[in-house]
């Protein structure tokens, strides 16, 4: 809390912890992507559990956040079992023995994002490209139009 962060400045050097302080609230309100509100559709699978397809839709969501700001993340879906040709050219481009690709659409804000993309526009099937490591984490490696 707010009273916490106060009383650590006052217990250290405060220019120091004044910058420390200055850098989180920097971190906590710069532009992020927005997912909050992103309706998931990850569907039946025959390939991957439920639970491999929300985590590999977090890790999506999370890459997402942090790497498209000002946008607003409206979907993310499985586009089913039927593209594991996909997920197996996806496989062995990255190294890896299982990945997934998940479709989404998204608002781009009026800075289109990091500047690559339409402002004020809408992007519609943009796919996440995940692997799976040998812990069951999935990890992000790429992302585009196909």
């Amino acid at each position: 809390s707010a009273k916490v962060a106060l009383n650590w400045i006052a217990s250290h050097d405060g220019r120091f912890g004044l910058c420390v302080l200055a850098a989180l609230l920097l971190f906590a309100v710069s532009g992020c992507g927005r997912t909050a509100q992103a309706q998931t559709d990850l569907g039946p699978s025959e390939l991957y559990t439920a639970r491999e397809l929300r985590l590999a839709a977090r890790a999506a969501a999370w890459w997402f956040r942090f790497h498209f700001d000002g946008c607003t993340l409206t979907s993310l879906r499985y586009p089913g079992d039927e593209w594991e040709n996909r997920y197996l050219a996806a496989s062995e481009r990255y190294g890896a023995e299982r990945a997934v690709v998940l479709l989404s659409d998204f608002r781009v804000g009026p800075d289109g994002g990091d500047g690559s993309l339409p402002p004020d526009g809408m992007i519609w099937d943009w796919q996440w490209i995940l692997v799976q490591d040998s812990l069951g984490f999935w990890h992000h490696v790429d992302h585009g139009f196909g």
